[in-house]
């Protein structure tokens, strides 16, 4: 950091004169002392010595360490200006409390970058008065890793957008912020149209600048309030900040729909030439419909296969839903659900008589109990059904099983607190995540799986 103008003068001389004060209970003379000296001109004895929070001596090492020019003697005064107050605050706080001893990592501030340091710090009673020993370690190399590595744990690779664990944080941020603000906010979920053929035609490099320009474009499209994330494959979620209803979720998605289906020229095509995308966005709004991150976009996720069934290049809300409204139209069984493993599709089928029964029963405004009760069968229909899907992942591994095992997990999870609900409008949202789930999971993680292999 740059000298301050009214910095007091820090002892730069033979290491004995600028410690000699706080050595009176070591064995004094010339060894000892050409012992310390040879200790700290070794470069070796990275520290600073302190009269309260005032800095009295600096090691050449310190010097060194911070880039400070060791021919000029005018340094900061005090610990403030090299740490920050409030990293200063929290170490002299620690030496003064308990055995005098503190341990800290701090970030040292100086003109040409910010070093990280881990210090470990000790004050000495003499006859002089206490002063404090501060030890420093640079410990930037290990700093930015763990910087790379919390960016890794929250950030998608390819895009740099935030990844599923970051997106359910920032949506369960905004369910405390709309419950204490009685507010509103939505959640849109976009599944790209025709981008397989890309890939398929061009090759997985090409689908990948695809997604990378298509991430860019999203965020161009949304607000600085927002949270754009990718939630793998060409399934994007963009959480709107703020409190913001149905109407500006509609304007937000009119941008993004602008944005992704723009002609898009890739490098390595004929001269002129672009590729086409299209985009079906789903919208689901909080509280009506869902209560927690999985509900939201479980909704958001059916609400966009309705646009895509509808021809794609179009958005949709989720349905609402209220205890004694009208019930949506029927899970409808047909082919297209068959992933061609005999006993998951039976299975398949009967989960869906059963969701079907339990949905045509809510505007009959049948009893909480008897309801309560059907959704926890269903859900003990879901463990058995897991099992089945669990013995073909194993039977037959595949790049996908992590993510097939996390998808069963946050449905079980899900389904079990929505049983035990006791209000109404929270069992018609469990009953109506599980509605909308079973048919998102059967169309992605389901369609990979195949039957074990016998012997």
């Amino acid at each position: 950091m740059q000298p301050n103008a009214v910095s007091s003068l820090i002892t730069f001389a033979p290491a004995v004169t600028g410690v000699a004060a706080m050595s009176s209970g070591l064995p004094r003379g010339a060894p000892h002392e050409r012992a310390l000296d040879a200790l700290i001109e070794s470069g070796l004895a990275t520290f600073l010595v302190l009269d309260g929070s005032r800095i009295t001596y600096v090691s050449p090492a310190f010097l060194a360490l911070v880039g400070w020019d060791t021919s000029r003697t005018t340094r900061p005064a005090g610990l403030s200006e090299l740490l920050g107050d409030e990293d200063s605050a929290r170490v002299l706080a620690g030496l003064a409390g308990g055995d005098g001893r503190h341990r800290d990592l701090c970030v040292l501030r100086t003109a040409a970058s910010e070093i990280h340091v881990a210090l470990d710090a000790a004050t000495v009673h003499s006859a002089t008065g206490p002063r404090s020993v501060v030890v420093a370690t640079d410990v930037t190399a290990w700093a930015r890793s763990q910087e790379r590595l919390e960016r890794m744990a929250f950030e998608d690779a390819l895009t740099g957008l935030a990844n599923r664990a970051l997106l359910h944080d920032r949506i369960e941020l905004a369910i405390a912020t709309a419950r204490r603000n009685a507010g509103s906010f939505a959640v849109l979920l976009i599944d790209l149209d025709r981008f397989k053929p890309i890939n398929d035609v061009h090759g997985h490099a090409t689908g990948d600048l695809v997604l990378r320009e298509t991430a860019r474009r999203i965020q161009g499209a949304a607000r600085a309030v927002d949270t754009v994330a990718r939630l793998g494959g060409d399934e994007f979620v963009v959480l709107l900040g703020g409190d913001g209803g149905r109407d500006e979720a509609g304007r937000v998605v009119e941008r993004i729909l602008h944005a992704v289906t723009a002609p898009l020229p890739m490098p390595g095509l004929a001269t002129g030439a672009s590729v086409g995308l299209g985009a079906s966005v789903g919208i689901a709004v909080y509280p009506d419909d869902g209560f927690d991150a999985e509900q939201l976009l479980a909704r958001a996720d059916g609400a966009m296969y309705d646009a895509k069934e509808r021809g794609g290049n179009l958005h949709a809300f989720a349905e609402s839903v209220r205890v004694g409204g009208r019930a949506p139209a029927r899970l409808e069984w047909s082919a297209r659900y068959l992933i061609g493993v005999e006993e998951i599709d039976a299975q398949h089928e009967e989960l869906v008589s059963r969701m079907n029964a339990l949905w045509e029963a809510l505007p009959a405004r049948r009893d909480r109990a008897t309801l309560s009760l059907e959704l926890a069968g269903i859900t003990d229909l879901l463990e058995s059904h897991f099992a089945t899907e669990e013995a073909c992942m194993v039977g037959n591994p595949h790049t996908g099983i992590a993510a097939h095992r996390a998808d069963h997990a946050r449905a079980l999870e899900t389904a079990r607190s929505l049983a035990a609900r006791t209000d109404d409008q929270g069992l018609v949202l469990g009953i109506r995540f599980l509605y909308d789930w079973l048919l998102s999971h059967i169309r992605s993680y389901d369609a990979e799986l195949q039957p074990p292999r016998s012997g």
